[in-house]
């Protein structure tokens, strides 16, 4: 049943998520991005702030980040893997973006281990005419602006906790200004728990514009599974990944 939830997940994702392979798009109406490209990498802040260097933990750009292509968003102790060390942080990565006044969707791709209740990811979007500081901290306290512009995604915590690949998507407002989208890791001394936080393939696209299927189920029928789902639109591109060696088909 787990292997069972998990193609759900993954072709929850997929379907309700169309991420364009290998391509960063930024205008009026969105944002779209893999990290692929070079440009975009470099219009991030990653470990923001005067401390951001400090920190033994810290994000980068690479490989082990990635779900699918080659480049992913990460936190490691070494740019090596998305291993942490029990070093205490609240590690910050940032994008500004300009957007059209109105409602829009977020998505993004993320695995995150953890202490259970200690370690984790938090995202926010936070306009910039707050002149919120969104800066690093070597240490385990998590700043009050993470509480007050974190996104919850519908759950009962900001903070998001799973080993597995994940798809994720919340409701986020702009009002034509320019806003920052922020990722921080934050992790105690308890203990790892790893990996260490990934995000890939962020798409962020006005409220509606593509309708989620619904009542997705997966079936298993001898050595195949039975997919099915409700939906409005003339086709979907189905895949699925293999969990064990990570392969999509």
């Amino acid at each position: 049943m787990k292997a069972i939830n998990k193609i759900l997940l993954i072709l929850f994702l997929i379907i309700s998520v169309s991420v364009l392979s290998a391509q960063t798009v930024v205008n009026s109406k969105g944002y779209q991005t893999d990290f692929e490209d070079l440009s975009e990498q470099e219009k991030w802040t990653l470990n923001t702030g005067t401390l951001g260097e400090d920190c033994v933990n810290k994000w980068y750009f690479g490989k082990p980040g990635a779900n699918r292509g080659d480049v992913g968003l990460f936190v490691s102790n070494d740019g090596l893997a998305n291993n942490y060390t029990k070093t205490g942080v609240a590690v910050v990565a940032t994008r500004i973006l300009t957007i059209d006044k109105g409602d829009y969707e977020l998505s993004f791709e993320w695995q995150a281990g953890g202490m259970s209740l200690v370690d984790g990811l938090y995202v926010c979007w936070i306009p910039m005419k707050d002149s919120v500081k969104t800066n690093s901290v070597n240490t385990s306290m998590l700043q009050k602006w993470v509480s007050t512009y974190g996104l919850d995604f519908g759950r009962d915590s900001l903070r998001l906790n799973q080993k597995s690949w994940n798809a994720i998507s919340d409701t986020i407002h702009s009002d034509g200004g320019e806003y920052k989208l922020v990722f921080v890791w934050n992790n105690g001394v308890a203990g790892t728990y790893p990996p260490a936080v990934c995000v890939d393939n962020i798409l962020i696209m006005e409220l509606g514009r593509c309708g989620k299927p619904t009542n997705l189920t997966a079936t298993p029928k001898g050595d195949a599974v039975v997919l099915s789902w409700e939906g409005t639109a003339d086709a979907y591109d189905v895949r699925c990944c293999n969990n064990m060696t990570g392969e999509w088909i």
